[in-house]
Parts: C-alpha cells; sequence; structure tokens
C-alpha cells in the first residue's frame, strides 16, 4: 500500500496492525512445532461419481480430516450444459434437464485420522448415481464401499 504523508497512516494503526500479525505468529508457532517432533498418519482415498441423471449431489458427513484433493472429470465433458463444483466434503454436477450422457468425475483425498463418514446422495428423476469409493493400501488402491442410487428424491 502506497500513502503519502498527507494520509499516511498513524502510528497507532501500524502498532494495531503489527500486533495481529505477532498474534497469528505465535498461535500458528505451537501447531507447526507439535507436527515437527510427531510422525501424522495419512490415508490416501479416491471416491468415484458417476451418474446418468440430470443433477446430482453428495454431501460427505464427518469422516477423516481432509487435507487436500484433486478433481478429474473423466467422462461426460461433452454432456449439454455441464456444469459441476467440487469441495472436499460437497460434489454437484448438473447438465441439461432429462439429459442422460454419463459423467464421471474422480477425486483423490489425502486425510488425516481415518474414521467414519456418512453419505446423502440425491437426483434428478432419471438415471441413476454410483458412487464407489477406494483406499490405498500396499502400492494401489482397492475398493471399501460402492452403492447406487437409481431412486426419486420425495
Amino acid at each position: 500500500m502506497i500513502f503519502n504523508e498527507k494520509d499516511s497512516p498513524s502510528q497507532d494503526y501500524i502498532i494495531e496492525i503489527l500486533l495481529i500479525f505477532v498474534a497469528i505468529f505465535y498461535s500458528i508457532s505451537p501447531a507447526t512445532s507439535e507436527l515437527q517432533n510427531e510422525m501424522v498418519e495419512g490415508y490416501l482415498y479416491k471416491l468415484i461419481l458417476e451418474t446418468t441423471s440430470d443433477w446430482t449431489t453428495v454431501k460427505v458427513l464427518g469422516g477423516p480430516l481432509i487435507i487436500g484433493y484433486n478433481y478429474t472429470v473423466t467422462q461426460g465433458l461433452d454432456a449439454p450444459n455441464l456444469r459441476y463444483t467440487t469441495s472436499p466434503n460437497f460434489i454437484w454436477i448438473g447438465k441439461k434437464a432429462f439429459d442422460a450422457t454419463l459423467v464421471r468425475i474422480d477425486v483423490e483425498v489425502i486425510a488425516l485420522r481415518g474414521g467414519d463418514a456418512r453419505m446423502v446422495i440425491k437426483k434428478g428423476d432419471i438415471g441413476s448415481t454410483k458412487i464407489s469409493i477406494y483406499a490405498w493400501r500396499g502400492g494401489g488402491y482397492y475398493q471399501i464401499y460402492s452403492v447406487v442410487n437409481e431412486e426419486v428424491n420425495p
């Protein structure tokens, strides 16, 4: 930020900003130093979402602490009006109404502390939505869960 003498910040303002930075620094330091002295167990998961419905949502409730993720749309990029969004605990896919083009999104997740999770899957009136979850063990992924929703939402 550039100030001229006329509108330069007051000494009190600068001290307040410095105090905020010091407070942030000291609140982060203990957590960082604790991690440096301990091994943290991590988990790799892959979630594959396949849908022929014109819209679908997947919410993941609870479960492991996700620290990073990456996703790839591996099928259906040519679906009419394709839209999608992903976050660590939510995936949404939308397409043109009544379009049954298969769309597949692969999501790879790095997580701390494995744990049980619940999933809520909703979809439009056509097609189906399938979720498959894989865990990384011994050099490859193996399937730990799979479910297909072919129902109509109430």
